[in-house]
C-alpha cells in the first residue's frame, strides 16, 4: 500500500519567540530544524527504527532534504502493508522523542536530572497519513486533492490533540513563564545565602540546580545571568551547541565598526580596545553594549574579574574611537537601532495544492531550498546582519540599517530569479509565487520578544494589504492569474521613547521602480542634505485630505494630478541628486 505522510514537530513560533537574547531565537530555531531532519534520517536510513520504507530520497516530498533550515514538518510517501502505517508513525513519533530527551537535552538533564519532566512533556509532535493509489509510472493519482485531505487530516488531529497533565508548583521561568525555573544563578546581593534558602524562599520548590555568583565553572555567565531562573527548555537553548550569535547592539554596530576597521588608525583604536577587555580583537569583546559609554561601569568588569585598570582603559579608547568616527562621518554613538526581517511566501499552501504531481512539489522544494541557501549566504557573507532561518518560503534574519533596504530588495529579486524564473523555464507559471515581509526596527535595548512580535505583525499586516492602484491591475494579473492582493512589505518603527510609526508599501508600483529604490534615494538625499527635511511633511499634508480612513486615496482622484503634485513636490525640495532625477522621471 503507498501512504502520504506528513510529520510535524511543535509547538513553532512560542518557542523560538520565547527569547530573551539573540542566541535563544537562533538556537530555538535550529533546535527545531535539527529535530525534523533527524526525523528524515530515521525514517530513510535508520533500518532499527523504521523497518518498512526503502532507501530513496525521491520518496521525500518536502523539504529538499539539502536545505540547512528546514521547517518544523515533512512530507513522504511511504510504501508499506496497510497495517504497518501505524507503527511507522508512532515509531517515528517516540524515536524523535528519545531523541531529543535523550540526546539533544542530555547536558540539561546532567547539570540537573529532575528536568528531564519539563522536556519530556515539551514536544508537540503529531502525523497523519493517507492512503493513495498510483499508476504505471508511481504517480500519485489525483495529488492536489490527495494533498489537500492530508492537510485537513493533520488539522483534524491536531483539534483533539491529546496532552499530559504536567503539574508545578513554584516560581516559573523568566522566559516562558511556563515551567518551575531549574537553574537559578545568585545575584550579588545573595552570594552568601545557603543554596536551600534560595530553594525554599526564592524558588518555592528543592529540585533545581543553583549557582554562586561568581561560580562559572560548569556554566558560564553568557548561559545563565545573575538573579536569572530558567526552566529546561530555556535553558536548551543556552547550552545548545552553536555558533556564537552576534546581539543586537552588535547587529546595530556591524557597518559602523566595519568601517571604522577598514581605517588604519581605527583598526589599532579597535584592537587596542579589545584588549582592555583582555581580548585580541573586538570581535572577540561580543558585547556590542560595550561600544556604547554608558554600559562601561565597573559591575560589568567585576562579574568579569578583569583587573588592571580595564574600565579606565576601555573608557579612554572608547573616547578616541568616537572622536575618529565624528571626524570620518560616521556615528558610533548613535548606531543604537537594527532591524528583524520577517519574510513569507503569499499563499504557499494554495500553490502545493496547485502541484498536479508529487514531482512539481518537489520541484518547488528543491528550488525554494536553493534560494534559502543563496539569501543566507547573501546576508551573512556580506556582513549585513545575520540569519536566523532561511527555509525557502520563509525567512528571519537580523539586518544592520545602513543595509536595509539593498538587503530585502536583493532578497526579492533573488526569490524571483532562483525560483519564479526557474519556475517558469520549467513551464510551472501557476505555480510561481510572490512573497511579503514584515519589518520591525527598535533600539538595541528594546525586549528582544517584543521586536520579534512587531516584525511578526508587520508580515501579517502586509499579507492584508487589500488592494492595487488600478492601472497596474492587468500586468499583475498577466503575470500571476490568481493574484491576490500581497506582494507587500510593511514596516514598523519602535523609538526608543516610546512613539511607534508605522508604513506599507508595495514592492513595485510601476515595473520599471521599485519602492525600496525609491527609499533608498530619499534616505540618502535626506542623510547628504540633498532634499529638505520639511518634505515628508509637506508630502503628507498634502495628499492627507484626498486619503480615506485607511490612508489610500480614493479611486475618484485623477491619476495625473497626483503625479503632477508629486513631482512638483520633489522637485522643488530637492537639491541634487538621486530624488532629483526620481522627481523628473518617476512617472513618465
Amino acid at each position: 500500500m503507498t501512504h502520504l505522510f506528513l510529520f510535524t514537530i511543535g509547538p513553532v513560533q512560542s518557542f523560538i519567540a520565547q527569547a530573551r537574547k539573540t542566541q535563544d531565537l537562533y538556537a530555538g530555531s535550529r533546535i527545531l530544524s535539527d529535530l525534523i531532519s533527524k526525523a528524515i534520517d530515521i525514517l530513510i536510513d535508520d533500518k532499527k527504527v523504521i523497518r518498512y520504507i526503502s532507501d530513496n530520497d525521491n520518496d521525500l516530498i518536502f523539504p529538499a532534504r539539502t536545505i540547512a533550515s528546514k521547517p518544523n514538518r515533512f512530507v513522504a510517501i511511504i510504501t508499506c502493508a496497510e497495517n504497518e502505517i501505524q507503527s511507522i508513525g508512532d515509531d517515528l513519533k517516540a524515536a524523535v522523542e528519545n531523541h531529543f530527551v535523550n540526546e539533544v537535552a542530555k547536558q540539561v538533564i546532567a547539570f540537573c536530572p529532575d528536568s528531564d519532566k519539563q522536556l519530556k512533556d515539551f514536544l508537540k509532535i503529531y502525523w497523519a497519513a493517507l492512503r493513495v493509489e498510483v499508476d504505471a509510472q508511481n504517480n500519485v493519482i489525483g495529488y492536489p486533492e490527495k494533498y489537500k485531505e492530508l492537510e485537513q487530516l493533520l488539522g483534524a488531529v491536531k483539534n483533539v490533540r491529546y496532552f499530559n497533565q504536567f503539574a508545578e508548583k513554584g516560581r516559573k521561568c523568566s522566559i516562558n513563564g511556563e515551567y518551575n525555573v531549574k537553574f537559578y544563578r545568585k545575584g550579588e546581593k545573595e552570594k552568601s545565602r545557603p543554596d536551600k534558602d534560595i530553594l525554599d524562599k526564592k524558588l518555592f520548590h528543592g529540585n533545581a540546580k543553583v549557582l554562586g555568583f561568581t561560580d562559572y565553572r560548569e556554566i558560564s555567565q553568557a548561559q545563565l545571568q545573575a538573579g536569572e531562573g530558567l526552566c529546561a527548555v530555556s535553558f536548551l537553548k543556552r547550552v545548545y551547541e552553536i555558533a556564537d550569535f552576534p546581539s543586537t547592539a552588535n547587529i546595530a554596530l556591524l557597518h559602523t565598526l566595519n568601517e571604522l576597521e577598514s581605517i588604519s588608525e581605527g583598526a589599532s583604536l579597535l584592537q587596542a580596545f579589545a584588549l582592555c577587555f583582555g581580548k585580541p580583537t573586538w570581535q572577540e569583546v561580543k558585547n556590542g553594549q560595550l561600544f556604547y559609554d554608558e554600559n562601561l561601569n565597573e559591575e560589568y568588569f567585576k562579574k568579569q574579574n578583569i583587573k588592571n585598570g580595564g574600565l579606565a582603559c576601555a573608557k579612554g579608547k572608547l573616547k578616541e574611537l568616537n572622536q575618529l568616527a565624528k571626524d570620518t562621518g560616521l556615528q558610533l554613538d548613535k548606531s543604537k537601532y537594527y532591524a528583524i526581517l520577517a519574510f513569507d511566501a503569499d499563499g504557499m499552501g494554495g500553490k502545493l495544492g496547485k502541484a498536479t504531481t508529487k514531482e512539481q512539489h518537489q520541484k518547488i522544494s528543491e528550488l525554494l531550498g536553493a534560494f534559502a541557501q543563496k539569501a543566507e549566504v547573501y546576508i551573512n557573507n556580506n556582513q549585513y546582519g545575520r540569519t536566523v532561518y532561511a527555509g525557502g518560503d520563509d525567512f528571519l534574519g537580523f539586518l544592520n540599517l545602513n543595509h536595509l533596504f539593498e538587503a530585502m530588495q536583493a532578497l526579492r529579486e533573488m526569490f524571483d530569479t532562483e525560483v519564479n524564473a526557474e519556475l517558469d523555464k520549467l513551464g510551472y507559471t501557476d505555480l510561481k509565487l510572490t512573497f511579503s515581509a514584515g519589518v520591525a526596527i527598535a533600539h538595541y535595548k528594546t525586549p528582544l520578544s517584543e521586536v520579534l512580535t512587531w516584525a511578526r505583525a508587520m508580515e501579517k499586516e502586509a499579507k492584508k494589504i487589500d488592494g492595487i492602484l488600478d492601472y497596474e491591475k492587468d500586468t499583475f494579473k498577466n503575470q500571476y492569474p490568481d493574484f491576490k492582493p500581497k506582494n507587500a512589505f510593511s514596516i514598523a518603527v519602535l523609538k526608543h521613547s516610546g512613539e511607534i510609526h508605522k508604513t506599507l508599501w508595495k514592492w513595485r508600483y510601476q515595473t520599471e521602480i521599485q519602492t525600496t529604490d525609491i527609499a533608498k534615494a530619499l534616505i540618502k538625499s535626506l542623510l547628504e542634505d540633498n532634499l529638505s527635511r520639511k518634505f515628508i511633511n509637506t508630502l503628507t499634508w498634502t495628499f492627507e485630505n484626498l486619503m480615506d480612513k485607511e490612508g489610500k486615496i480614493g479611486a475618484t482622484v485623477p491619476k495625473a494630478m497626483i503625479q503632477m503634485e508629486l513631482s512638483r513636490l520633489i522637485t522643488r525640495q530637492t537639491k541634487i541628486g538621486d530624488m532629483a532625477v526620481l522627481g523628473t522621471d518617476l512617472f513618465n
